[in-house]
């Protein structure tokens, strides 16, 4: 069997079928190979047997078809488990369950698969909700729109990053607003600003422009806005661009990285390139100008005019009377006659024709079996939620109406919970799984039913959910008055970023994006606040950002109050300055821990601060290696050798294996061969233990120079292309610059010249790329003129 099976579908033959030959059809039209029973597997018996597991152990996306018939077979259940014990062994897969009808799910079903969030297939018409799981398996597959392809001094074949864009399956309306952007669009005119009162409709009507019309573009790319045009393109996960990342530019200011970013955009980009902006709430911006400058194609969503005669604008005001009452008949089903139209006009006038307020009264109405008459009484009770005659767009104005639905909404605790939950990912939003990964929540029926009711603004194509910003305001009150609800989403993105081994650059950048959007939100009182600061150190020092990461293990350092975070900050706080080439500093500091617990016995330490301790002796021990003094190094690596056995980050075997590393690399540079092997063995079969793949890659290193300095070059050079490969699969290649040097060491070591220096070229590139210190850069330098 080929091994490059994107996507494998359990279904059952009998009722779906046809439903899988559609969506295979459209998968494999987008380069997505797939597997289902019938057609692929070998037509023996044994056949089936052998090549189904294969294919799902294989597989990156598991789609499960569900129905009542495969609810009820044997064989889908056996697949089920197969996908399951891949994903219990953090084995990077994808489940998606498809539903086909209104079947309750066997608990064999719901016990393995009540951690994947259904996509619904049941709600017409089905070739949309096809759609939404195509994109959903290219969102998973990581197959984004690429657009572009450009060298600069650095990189080869640079590319823009684009979206995937669905619209509201209950949008209505608004057609005189999607012709008149279009029509300027399709002009001469390539620069719009929709402005509009918050809650109004706006970003919904680009995203059914971005669908009505996407054949006329090549690539869209949605930006949501933060703060502003610079700190929005200088987030990675905003404005994507293949080949450039944050720490690859260190050396930049933030300005110099975002125009870095934009020009890249400018200079690959024509008029069928649209970029939305979206929530650009600001009358004007320090880079707008030389953002307009480009000829691609742009919309903003923006609540603030922009008071200039060279912005075109489009005004978003409110619906027509008849669009407005088919929005609210979107929730409300109930019979509308005579007598109660005059009613829910009247409702709709009072909501100032709000059109998210709109959808969340109607469905209040529909759900609590309220009549208009009543609601209208509800609503009007109180006299300072009367509006001025003229339309106020000021965000109060819209805030209000929010908070005024709100009170009468009647919303469960879990609902709250959920949303106050949500309000701390900003607009980018958060994979629905993800969030009730950690959050430990288990009911997705109540996330379904705010989504329904419109309360969250929600992706079924990437499953991404997020609150209006109005919303989150709101929420972040409602956190205010009690905060014990968000606890177990603080403690879990806390306890990520604190461990982050096993996941990609991707995934490290977006927890930093959530750890720095949350200590946005908290106050410095808060319970959570320190803990949320360290996690975002923690988080930018994974994705080698440390300049920002030092001002987070400072402070932490500075601020800690108890003995467990003086020690867990200072072991941090050293190492970001070892990374950052100041051995001299990571010593001092780490020294400065090392007098608060000096003169207490090993077996004595607390279990808390324990492991933290440990560390700050092989801080300690770093520092003076890298400073020349072995001998010192040497002893307080031995220090926290024994006492790895009791206390650990994360575990025994991983805080082992690294003081193990530790002493077979200083052992290495003492000439002491034997002792240093030893070392090596231990620390391969602790980090083998303990799973630990991305740290065994450090410890091959060593293994290398020993058998280079023994003249066993080809065990040499196997030991360090195994390093290479597995650190390129964790970090990516520009993280293998020091590695390709110890490689062309080795080929100088057998007299292989001109091999070292393609190495050494190489090393030079990558350090180029990942802007090495100056002065480490010299001393790399330095060496090869010497060899030369």
């Amino acid at each position: 069997m080929n091994n490059d099976i994107n996507v494998f579908i359990s279904y059952n033959i009998s009722s779906s079928e046809k439903t899988v030959e559609k969506i295979v059809k459209l998968l494999e039209e987008k380069g997505v190979k797939c597997f289902y029973a019938f057609r692929n597997c070998n037509t023996q018996e044994s056949g089936f047997e052998k090549d189904i597991p294969e294919a799902i152990d294989q597989c990156k996306v598991f789609i499960f078809m569900l129905n009542k018939n495969s609810n009820e077979s044997e064989h889908c259940f056996n697949e089920i488990k197969l996908a399951f014990d891949r994903i219990a062994k953090h084995e990077r897969m994808s489940i998606i369950v498809y539903r086909l009808d209104d079947c309750i799910a066997s608990e064999s079903v719901r016990y393995y698969l009540c951690r994947s969030h259904e996509m619904q297939g049941t709600i017409p018409p089905e070739e949309e909700r096809m759609e939404e799981l195509i994109n959903r398996v290219l969102y998973r597959l990581e197959k984004v729109p690429m657009y572009g392809e450009l060298e600069d001094e650095n990189h080869f074949g640079l590319q823009i990053v684009g979206e995937y864009i669905s619209s509201n399956s209950s949008f209505v309306g608004r057609k005189k607003e999607l012709e008149e952007i279009n029509n300027k669009l399709s002009s001469n005119i390539n620069k719009l600003f929709l402005v509009g009162m918050g809650g109004i409709g706006k970003s919904e009507i680009v995203k059914k422009y971005c669908v009505e019309y996407k054949n006329n573009y090549e690539i869209t790319v949605w930006i949501p806005f933060e703060k502003s045009l610079i700190d929005t393109f200088c987030n990675d996960s905003k404005l994507k661009i293949q080949g450039i990342r944050r720490d690859l530019y260190k050396e930049d200011s933030d300005k110099e990285y975002a125009l870095r970013k934009l020009n890249f955009l400018k200079d690959v980009s024509n008029k069928n390139v649209l970029v939305v902006i979206d929530n650009f709430d600001v009358s004007d911006d320090e880079l707008l100008e030389e953002f307009l400058k480009g000829e691609y194609s742009v919309i903003f969503t923006t609540r603030n005019r922009q008071n200039r005669d060279d912005r075109v604008e489009v005004e978003i005001n409110s619906m027509s009377d008849e669009e407005l009452l088919d929005l609210f008949r979107v929730d409300y089903k109930r019979d509308i006659n005579e007598t109660n139209i005059n009613d829910i006009n009247n409702i709709i006038k009072y909501l100032d024709c709000h059109t998210l307020a709109i959808r969340q009264v109607s469905k209040i109405m529909q759900e609590q079996r309220i009549n208009p008459s009543d609601m209208l009484k509800i609503l009007s009770k109180d006299d300072d939620i009367v509006l001025s005659g003229s339309r106020k767009r000021a965000v109060d104005s819209s805030y209000e109406i929010i908070k005024k639905t709100f009170s009468i909404s009647m919303l469960s605790e879990e609902e709250i919970k959920i949303m106050k939950n949500l309000s701390l990912f900003s607009i980018d939003g958060v994979e629905v799984e993800k969030l009730y990964e950690w959050c430990d929540f288990d009911d997705f029926d109540v996330f379904n039913d705010l989504v329904a009711r419109n309360w969250v603004i929600y992706d079924a194509s990437s499953d991404i959910a997020h609150l209006h910003p109005l919303i989150s305001d709101l929420m972040h009150e409602k956190i205010e008055e009690n905060d014990s609800d968000i606890i177990n989403l603080l403690n879990s993105v806390a306890k990520i970023c604190a461990n982050q081994v096993r996941f990609n650059y991707k995934e490290k950048l977006f927890h930093a994006s959530v750890a720095e959007y949350i200590v946005g939100c908290l106050k410095e009182t808060d319970e959570m606040y320190y803990e949320m600061r360290f996690a975002k150190g923690k988080a930018y020092s994974d994705i080698s950002l440390f300049a920002k990461a030092k001002e987070e293990f400072e402070y932490c350092y500075k601020k800690a109050k108890t003995l467990r975070d003086r020690m867990r900050a200072c072991h941090f706080y050293s190492q970001n300055r070892l990374i950052e080439g100041y051995p001299e500093e990571c010593y001092k500091i780490a020294m400065e821990g090392y007098q608060e617990f000096k003169d207490l016995d090993p077996l004595t330490w607390p279990d808390d601060s324990g492991a933290y301790m440990q560390n700050v002796l092989q801080r300690i021990g770093e520092g003076a290696k890298y400073m020349g003094n072995l001998e010192e190094a040497l002893k307080y690596f031995k220090m926290a050798e024994e006492p790895c056995h009791r206390y650990a980050l994360g575990s025994i075997y991983h805080s082992l294996g690294w003081v193990y590393y530790q002493l077979a690399d200083v052992l290495f540079e003492m000439h002491r061969l034997d002792e240093s092997c030893e070392y090596v063995e231990k620390s391969k079969e602790a980090f083998k233990e303990g799973n630990e793949e991305w740290s065994y890659t450090f410890i091959l290193s060593v293994g290398a120079k020993i058998y280079t300095e023994n003249k066993e070059y080809e065990k040499a050079l196997a030991l360090n292309m195994e390093s290479i490969n597995k650190r390129i699969e964790f970090d990516g290649e520009d993280s293998v610059g020091s590695l390709y040097e110890s490689r062309g060491d080795i080929y100088l070591a057998m007299g292989n010249k001109e091999e070292a220096f393609k190495c050494y070229d190489k090393a030079m590139k990558l350090y180029t790329i990942k802007k090495l210190s100056s002065k480490n850069m010299q001393a790399f330098k330095d060496k090869l003129a010497s060899i030369k």
